[in-house]
Parts: C-alpha cells; sequence; structure tokens
C-alpha cells in the first residue's frame, strides 16, 4: 500500500512538472514576443524546479519555481504568472541580488520590489496587469514623492533615513510581493540551503553552472549594458518612457575609491627624514669602523616626499544636509588624511563650515589639533546653501599667503545652492551623498563624485 502511495505521488509530481515547465515556458515565450527589446534578459535565466520554496524565487543566475505554485498562479491569471517571471528577470537586470549581507535585508527587498513594480506599471502591458495594480499605484506614487526617482537605492536610502516602521515594511512589502529575496544572501544562507540540498537531493548553488557570483554579475552587467544601448534602437512607443532607461543609467555610475581620491591631492615637497634611496651606507660605515665611530657623512635630513600639506575642507552644513552624514564625512576624510603615508608632520589644513555664509572656520596644523577638533565638533548654520562664500574666502587666503601649495578643496554638500561661476586656480570637487538628476548641475570646470552612505561606513 506504501509503494502504491508514494508511486501515486511520484506521478502527480511528474504531472506537474510537465505542466509547469509547459506553462512557463509559454508565459516566457508571451514575454518574448511583449517586450522584444528585452528579449535576452528574458531567455538567459535557467529555470529550475524546487520544493524548497512555496512559490518563485531568483538565485545564481536561475529562476527557481514550486511546480504547484507555478499552476495555480497559471490557473488564477496567466498574466500573474508572466508578471511574476519578468519582476523576477528585472531583479537581475538592475543586480538587485548582488549585494553585501551585511545590508538591511527587509528594507533592501522593500525597495528592490517597489523598484521593478514601478517600472512594471510604466510599461503599461496589458500581458502584466494585475488586480492589485490600483493598491500599488496608490503606494508607488507616495514612495514617489518622499523617496524622488524609485529607484532600489534611492528607495532604500529613504527608508532608513525616514526610520520606517517595521510593521510599515511589512505591510509595503505584501503589497509589492512577488518573489523570495532568501537567496541573495547567500553567505548568510549557505548553511541552511546546504541542509535542504541534503535532505531534497538538490544543489542549487552558484558553483552548479560552474560559474562564480562574480561572474554572474559581470554577466548581468554587461547584459544591462548592452540593454541601455538597444533601448535607443527601439521605437519611443515600444519602451517605457522614463523609469526603467532611468535605472539602467543608474547602473553605470561606477563607486569612487575615496581613499585614491583623496591622495590625488598630494603635492611634493621636503621632509625631514633619512632619505634611504639616496643614502650610501659604505662610507659611512667605514667611517665607523675605522675612525672611532665617526661617520665619513651625514645622512641626508630631507627626503622629497608627496603627500598632502594645505588643503581645505567645506562643510555645507544647510538645513538639507544630514547632521549624521557630516559627521561620518569628516570621520571617513579625517581617517585618510592621518594616514602616516598621507600628511606631511606639519600641515595647515582648513575646515570651513557654511550654509549662506561661513560659520565657522578652524585651522588643523598637526594630528593632534585634528583629534581634538574631532571630538568637540559641534555643526552651525542650517540655512540656504551658497557655495561662493568659501571659494571667495580661500581666494583671499591665497592672496595672503596662508597656503605654501594648495592643491585643493573638497566641498561636501547635497548639492542644491548657489555654485561660484569663475574658475579657482585650485583643485576644487563637490562630494554629493546621493546620485539626483534633479540636482543643478555644478559648473564644469568642478570634479564631482558620489560618496554613497555605505561608503562612509567602510573601513579604508
Amino acid at each position: 500500500m506504501k509503494n502504491d502511495n508514494r508511486n501515486e505521488q511520484n506521478e502527480q509530481r511528474d504531472r506537474a512538472s510537465e505542466a509547469a515547465a509547459s506553462v512557463l515556458s509559454l508565459a516566457r515565450a508571451r514575454l518574448f514576443t511583449e517586450f522584444r527589446y528585452l528579449g535576452q534578459a528574458i531567455a538567459l535565466p535557467e529555470l529550475k524546479e524546487t520544493y524548497n520554496t512555496t512559490g518563485i524565487s531568483t538565485r545564481g543566475g536561475s529562476i527557481y519555481y514550486n511546480p504547484l505554485h507555478v499552476i495555480a498562479a497559471w490557473k488564477e491569471d496567466p498574466r500573474r504568472l508572466c508578471r511574476e517571471y519578468l519582476h523576477c528577470v528585472l531583479h537581475f537586470v538592475f543586480l538587485h541580488p548582488f549585494v553585501s549581507s551585511s545590508i538591511d535585508h527587509k528594507r533592501w527587498n522593500l525597495a528592490c520590489d517597489l523598484a521593478i513594480e514601478n517600472v512594471l506599471r510604466e510599461m503599461k502591458s496589458d500581458l502584466i496587469e494585475c488586480e492589485d495594480d490600483a493598491f500599488q499605484s496608490a503606494l508607488l506614487d507616495e514612495i514617489r514623492e518622499k523617496a524622488g526617482r524609485v529607484t532600489a537605492e534611492n528607495v532604500y536610502r529613504y527608508l532608513n533615513e525616514a526610520d520606517v516602521p517595521d510593521d510599515t515594511i511589512r505591510s509595503w512589502s505584501s503589497l509589492v510581493y512577488r518573489d523570495s529575496h532568501t537567496d541573495w544572501y547567500s553567505n548568510m544562507h549557505q548553511s541552511e540551503n546546504a541542509e535542504a540540498e541534503q535532505q531534497t537531493g538538490e544543489t542549487d548553488n552558484f558553483s552548479q553552472s560552474g560559474i562564480s557570483e562574480t561572474e554572474l554579475k559581470e554577466l548581468w552587467t554587461n547584459i544591462s549594458e548592452s540593454l541601455d544601448v538597444d533601448l535607443e534602437t527601439f521605437s519611443a512607443g515600444e519602451v517605457p518612457d522614463g523609469t526603467l532607461i532611468q535605472n539602467l543609467k543608474s547602473l553605470r555610475r561606477e563607486r569612487v575609491n575615496y581613499a585614491a581620491f583623496l591622495r590625488r591631492f598630494a603635492v611634493y615637497d621636503e621632509e625631514i627624514t633619512v632619505n634611504d634611496d639616496e643614502f650610501d651606507y659604505v662610507p659611512y660605515t667605514f667611517g665607523l669602523t675605522h675612525y672611532g665611530n665617526m661617520p665619513l657623512i651625514e645622512p641626508l635630513e630631507y627626503k622629497e616626499s608627496k603627500k598632502i600639506r594645505d588643503f581645505v575642507i567645506a562643510i555645507d552644513t544647510s538645513g538639507s544636509v544630514r547632521g549624521d552624514l557630516v559627521q561620518k564625512f569628516i570621520e571617513k576624510t579625517f581617517s585618510i588624511l592621518s594616514e602616516r603615508e598621507s600628511f606631511f608632520q606639519k600641515i595647515r589644513l582648513r575646515i570651513m563650515q557654511c550654509d549662506d555664509q561661513i560659520r565657522e572656520e578652524a585651522v588643523i596644523n598637526d594630528r593632534q589639533e585634528l583629534d581634538s577638533y574631532l571630538k568637540s565638533l559641534t555643526l552651525k548654520g542650517f540655512g540656504y546653501t551658497d557655495f561662493r562664500p568659501v571659494f571667495e574666502r580661500v581666494d583671499e587666503l591665497v592672496i595672503e599667503k596662508a597656503f605654501v601649495h594648495l592643491k585643493g578643496l573638497i566641498y561636501f554638500t547635497d548639492g542644491y545652492g548657489e555654485y561660484p561661476k569663475s574658475m579657482p586656480n585650485y583643485d576644487a570637487a563637490f562630494i554629493f551623498t546621493s546620485y539626483d538628476d534633479e540636482r543643478p548641475e555644478p559648473p564644469p570646470w568642478a570634479i564631482r563624485i558620489v560618496l554613497e552612505e555605505d561608503q562612509l561606513q567602510e573601513t579604508t
């Protein structure tokens, strides 16, 4: 009797597997026809059956599905399955699964789902319309109003900055949930997956296909870049306006090595130290040996070094810039500048706090003064933003010869302010805290980089 039941269960599974594979292939074919510009991305993921999930999940470049869920979704409404599949594909296109396990999972999951559902909404296709679209639209409109452009990064930043309660996170997540993201954080769930694989005989890890996660990310990055180019060849009516293209463009923005960026401001100067490259030890030791500990030459006391000596850090203390980010930025910058290899023993570092006018100007000459300043740091200002007073003040200091070798100035800001029109006689960089297409365009001579919040927390 037990064998008969087992055989019947196996037959039911086989029928379910065959039916699920058939409807998934049909859903993919429909999507491929409807969204030709996404053809490569739609066709690439390998479909893998598993009973380790109750629905659909993405992992390792593959889409995992429970056959029973696929069949139920298709019976309920074929558009639902098409929506779920395309939702998974766009996660790969926007590189959402390739994230550090240290990120806040709940908020990142929600941010990614909101970004994807917003793109799907703008596609305006009957093939992926669902009954809950009206509820989603109200939420997406609210998120856009609060967070700005609806990308995963923007929404994630808003969820953290606004300290959105966990109950709200769960409520919003239920409105945009399509697939499980559990396996994105593979390092944390490796042991759980291994145990499940031993029990079921399934092996759904990255190494199964012989490709590493790094290689997989590179593969999908290339697909995303190709898609960005391909969109230009399709007629205006075939692609959604705005959101899809904006999300793709955001992927092209590379993260900056802030430590390496700061070191570009270093200058050559002489420092009192033994120059090992030029010092000749042969006559020196000969004199010590033969003339009563009297060296024939003295070691060279000056060595030309490329380090930071004169430098200006300007902090935007207007009401729109978060105080905790300013604190993190200063700590990060000080940490880099305080490296023994980066600083001269004597420095001239000026730190200016400015909103519409300079609120404080501090002069730092050595590491001890720097540490003392950081401990007693109090932000001042909180008015509107005007960058010009800082540049005017630095120009005055240059005329007064307060600097010997002023290499540059960095300005930490959200970018919403009045920029100077004239190019200064030194390098000037504006360090922004996020990507923002609505931000006023800095002058062409300015160096512009984005230093995101998670980079401020990274160790140098």
